[in-house]
């Protein structure tokens, strides 16, 4: 742990410093996932750009390991860090939206549930996750995935320009007119490059949906995947489904989520089949506000013990279901989930070179996740995950969306890019050839 008192930072500073002992460090230190549990040396929460340069040249200056958080959501802890720096985004909350225009800006610290409501007043939005307490701007640099990427891509294909704080604390724009090298690694390569502090987006009209989530006894999962992978092959771009094996109170249950963000009159037929599956023991699918569909899926609460990891398969077989249940019969507890995301639409007409983003192809992103309570042993959780995931691997592709990767793998962040690594590594050496922003899915400067 380091020893010094930041006077000189503190002096320029104008958000808030905390040390360990102040009153609000325990809070601040903390992340979402329980599990992890460090003690940085100091978290500065920063209120503006300059303060965000200035925590940077002040980590430098100290060879401070530095962290940046924008949402917390990290889940392998790396917007947190022992004895480093915390860079905080918090503070960081302007969102200016354009509706003639159809164009946010938006500050680095605002969090999805933020922004979706500010365009959502003038009836429009950006594609963004399904959890809305996520930061938007790990989201936005690792690729973001969401309700409307089959009618509009990724949150990463929507953005159109952002203010970066780069290793040498200088502050450039990324654009596809200046800095476009920058620009195509921020949109995939997360937070390697540098710290968005601001990044405009490009809106849609969105206002009503048809959608909800439908949860069915356990012991129909392996007929509900067949149905799911059925059902998909006859729906188009504006059917957003995520499915699988989630807990629903003290038991687990096969789920269907769907977001249907077309006209609602063209959701009759999907309506149809999803009737003809079987009866749901729990929720429904109907004309919804879309902020309410964001809503859905909040994920698990903050403080949760977690342990996830993930990958990509372009083909839901039927012996890779058989593996998927195989899985779940192995793990007694409820507080599990095998969880499916449809990859398609708009995010799959982007080629594989225009944004570092790697997977452009249809298929299915799936993420295996435990739960546990802080007092309770996680071991058996954390192998059962790790297990998993090794029994899917003849399913599964090399290349994956990064945020899924789970902890650190070097190896695996380098396969998981495919062709797209080497120029990241190369743009990695031009604007942070020291490594300085290593807490991440880290890539190696060339």
């Amino acid at each position: 742990m380091a020893t010094f008192e930041p006077l000189n930072l503190k002096r320029r500073f104008n958000g808030t410093l905390l040390l360990p002992g102040d009153a609000e460090y325990e809070a601040a230190r903390r992340v979402h996932n329980g599990a992890i549990d460090r003690r940085p040396a100091l978290v500065a929460i920063c209120a503006d750009a300059d303060d965000v340069r200035r925590a940077v040249e002040f980590a430098r200056e100290h060879q401070l390991l530095t962290a940046v958080r924008s949402g917390g959501h990290s889940q392998v802890g790396h917007s947190t860090c022992d004895g480093g720096m915390i860079i905080d985004l918090s503070g960081l909350k302007e969102i200016r939206v354009a509706r003639e225009r159809a164009i946010a800006n938006v500050g680095g610290g605002v969090r999805a549930a933020e922004l979706d409501r500010a365009t959502q007043a003038v009836g429009l939005a950006t594609v963004l996750g399904q959890c809305p307490s996520v930061g938007i701007g790990g989201l936005t640099t690792g690729g973001g995935f969401g309700w409307l990427t089959g009618s509009h891509g990724l949150t990463c294909d929507n953005l159109l320009s952002a203010q970066v704080v780069t290793a040498d604390g200088a502050q450039m724009r990324a654009a596809a007119d200046e800095n476009d090298d920058l620009f195509w690694a921020i949109r995939g390569g997360g937070g390697n490059f540098g710290i968005a502090i601001q990044l405009e987006y490009r809106l849609h009209p969105v206002g009503q949906v048809v959608g909800g989530i439908l949860s069915y006894p356990l012991v129909q999962a392996r007929e509900g995947f067949a149905f799911v992978r059925g059902l998909l092959s006859r729906q188009g771009d504006a059917l957003g489904v995520s499915f699988g094996i989630r807990p629903l109170g003290e038991s687990s249950v096969f789920a269907i989520a769907v977001c249907f963000c077309g006209d609602a009159n063209d959701a009759k037929p999907l309506l149809d089949e999803l009737q003809s599956f079987a009866c749901p023991i729990d929720g429904s699918i109907s004309p919804l506000p879309y902020l309410q569909m964001q809503s859905l899926s909040s994920g698990s609460p903050s403080g949760t013990c977690l342990h996830n990891i993930g990958g990509f398969i372009r083909e839901l077989s039927d012996k890779a279901i058989d593996t998927i249940i195989e899985c779940v019969r192995s793990n007694p507890c409820a507080s599990k989930s095998f969880w499916f995301d449809r990859y398609h639409g708009a995010m799959c007409r982007v080629a594989q070179p225009a944004t570092a983003f790697p997977v452009r192809e249809a298929g299915f992103g799936f993420l295996i996740e435990a739960e546990w309570n802080s007092s309770a042993n996680g071991r058996p959780q954390v192998d059962w995950v790790n297990q998993s995931l090794k029994a899917m691997e003849p399913f599964s592709a090399d290349i994956t969306y990064v945020a899924n990767l789970g902890a650190d793998s070097p190896e695996r962040v380098r396969s998981s890019y495919g062709p797209n690594y080497t120029r990241l590594s190369l743009i990695k050496r031009k604007y942070d050839p020291d490594n300085f922003f290593q807490l991440n899915q880290n890539i190696a400067p060339a």
